[in-house]
């Protein structure tokens, strides 16, 4: 059965941005309001009118662009999703192309012009995104390049042994399950053991299929996040720091996730424990069981 990719996901919207946006720019405003000439191409801008600064912008519909551009990055791990599970390798080939044309479309509006700001919007703007808007906006582009290199050197390949990874994984973690399962309701020592041995065996199977799920390319071109970099960018003024290279969207809880792992490492452990002495406890039966054969053969 195909899986169908999940349901795209807001991460802002216009009324959020142009709360934000009127709250930071509140001097300007009072000072084109109080006459300041350096702010008369402001025009009717802040009154629901067009700039005169080059673009006839308008401030709602700014905003609208504004939220659709960080909306549209935040859900790019939708659309590597959907190249996960496309159909079919034409298919694949044609949600990959998409992405890329999505990408060079976000490249190509990471940037100032005399006229605009960030996503083609009134440079206005920029009085929103402060001072070191330029520098982090070149950091945000560099990761956004990265990415799409990433992305062009897919190949149907990968999601072909992504899938198969994925099933092996599954079923791997499946028979752990039920080979443990069977060990707890075991009474039977000898065969309690032989179960937590092919729960063990089971287990290293499921780490060493995780382990080549992660350095698949499908996986490593959506360990891209831009959630923190756009919550910098829809807050205003943003920080000189420019954005660092790939997070991972799949972690969104970094402890929580350590956590989880240490927990089932811990149990793991005392599985190879608890494993260890049943294989003991099996030569000792027998070799008692030797001791008697060869007692009653003495005889």
């Amino acid at each position: 059965m195909t899986r169908k990719p999940k349901k795209t996901s807001n991460f802002t919207n216009v009324e959020n941005l142009k709360s934000n946006f009127l709250k930071i720019t509140k001097p300007r405003q009072e000072s084109k309001e109080s006459g300041n000439s350096a702010f008369a191409s402001d025009a009717g801008y802040w009154q629901g009118g067009r700039c005169e600064w080059g673009g006839a912008h308008k401030l709602d519909e700014d905003a609208e662009v504004l939220a659709d551009f960080f909306n549209s990055i935040a859900n790019i791990s939708e659309d590597i999703n959907r190249i996960k599970l496309s159909a079919n390798e034409q298919i694949f080939n044609s949600n990959k192309q998409q992405l890329i044309s999505k990408l060079q479309g976000f490249i190509s509006k990471c940037q100032v012009t005399s006229a605009t700001s960030v996503g083609g919007i009134c440079i206005i703007w920029n009085d929103f995104f402060g001072n070191f808007l330029k520098i982090f906006l070149d950091g945000f582009d560099k990761k956004l390049q990265k990415q799409l290199t990433a992305i062009e050197k897919l190949e149907p390949k990968h999601q072909k042994e992504l899938l198969d990874l994925e099933s092996q994984a599954r079923a791997a973690e499946s028979a752990y399950k039920e080979n443990l399962q069977n060990a707890n309701s075991e009474t039977d020592p000898v065969k309690k053991a032989e179960f937590i041995i092919l729960a063990n065996k089971a287990s290293q199977d499921a780490e060493r299929i995780k382990q080549k799920i992660k350095i698949n390319p499908l996986m490593e071109v959506g360990n891209f996040s831009y959630l923190d970099d756009l919550k910098k960018l829809a807050k205003g003024n943003v920080p000189k720091e420019p954005p660092s290279g790939p997070g991972n969207p799949r972690n969104t809880d970094p402890k929580g996730s350590n956590s989880n792992n240490s927990q089932q490492s811990n149990n793991r452990q005392h599985l190879l424990i608890f494993a260890g002495i049943s294989l003991l406890i099996i030569f000792y039966l027998y070799t008692q069981n030797q001791e008697e054969s060869n007692h009653y053969d003495y005889y």
